[in-house]
């Protein structure tokens, strides 16, 4: 059986925030990714999608913020996108900061691009509240146009749809069933490792 941090390489988070992210640390692997540790809502998310993501990372489209914790945030004005980056206000300026973003950014949209037209990933979408089908549609239709894309979305099982299974929904779109989601509050307090491994595996 393939190692958890291996399977885990095969995925790439679009959100809704950064659990999926986390999850991966959790599973000893840290791949670069754009919306990694962001949250992100579907309706931007299928405009950036449209948009081949244009914009993101110009110097024009960035904040930085300080968070209540001293951490920076990073803030993509164009479609909303809000982004730990880890790194204390006390450590760098805030200019610096905006610098440093800027190039960091465009490099991950790059990244983004160049995956998304290589078809290798299998592209995860969680919300705890249940989203319309046809949004989730959207999103799948906008990796689509791609490239050969999938697209593993997530939500809580219910009285008909066990945690840890699956079902396909439409050739390239899977829904994944879990026990539960981390609080939003604190996303890295209960994280259902065992379950979300599960899905992946299927997935």
């Amino acid at each position: 059986m393939i190692a958890a941090g291996e399977l885990m390489k095969n995925f790439e988070s679009l959100g809704d925030n950064c659990e999926f992210g986390i999850l991966q640390r959790r599973c000893g692997v840290e791949p670069l990714g754009l919306l990694r540790w962001a949250t992100s809502e579907i309706v931007p998310l299928i405009q950036a999608l449209g948009a081949r993501f244009d914009g993101f990372g110009d110097a024009a489209n960035i904040e930085i913020h300080t968070g209540a914790n001293g951490e920076y945030t990073f803030i993509d004005r164009k479609f909303g996108f809000r982004s730990h980056t880890f790194i204390k206000a006390s450590s760098i300026s805030a200019e610096a900061m905006h610098a440093q973003e800027c190039r960091r950014q465009s490099f991950l949209r790059d990244k983004m691009i160049d995956t998304l037209e290589s078809g290798q990933r299998i592209f995860v979408y969680k919300k705890a509240t249940l989203p319309p089908l046809h949004a989730i549609r959207e999103i799948h239709e906008g990796l689509q146009r791609y490239g050969r894309n999938r697209l593993l979305w997530v939500t809580l099982a219910d009285a008909r749809n066990a945690a840890g299974t699956l079902e396909l929904v439409t050739e390239g779109l899977l829904r994944g069933y879990i026990d539960h989601f981390s609080p939003y509050e604190n996303v890295p307090s209960d994280i259902s490792v065992q379950c979300w491994t599960t899905i992946c595996r299927i997935a």
